[in-house]
């Protein structure tokens, strides 16, 4: 997906992104209707998946079909196995 550095910069662009806080693990990046959590890695290290999820299914979809398109990225609920890509 591209450095933890570079994927918050990007998501920065859909109003998403860290609350500031100092957290314990990994970082954990608020948005409209989504969160998404990232694992414990540096700054400057490859981030390969995250885990996202929705607090609110009205604003959230067109969130992360936007972010899907601009990135070329793909999602997949783990739980049915089908994948969305915007």
């Amino acid at each position: 997906m591209g450095t933890k550095r570079d994927l918050l910069k990007s998501l920065a662009a859909l109003n998403t992104s860290p609350d500031g806080s100092k957290e314990q693990g990994g970082t954990v990046a608020y948005g409209p209707g989504i969160t998404i959590e990232f694992p414990m890695v540096d700054d400057k290290d490859e981030v390969f998946q995250a885990l996202i999820s929705i607090t609110d299914e009205d604003i959230a979809w067109s969130v992360l079909s936007r972010m899907c398109q601009r990135n070329g990225w793909a999602l997949m609920d783990p739980d049915s196995g089908r994948t969305f890509t915007g």
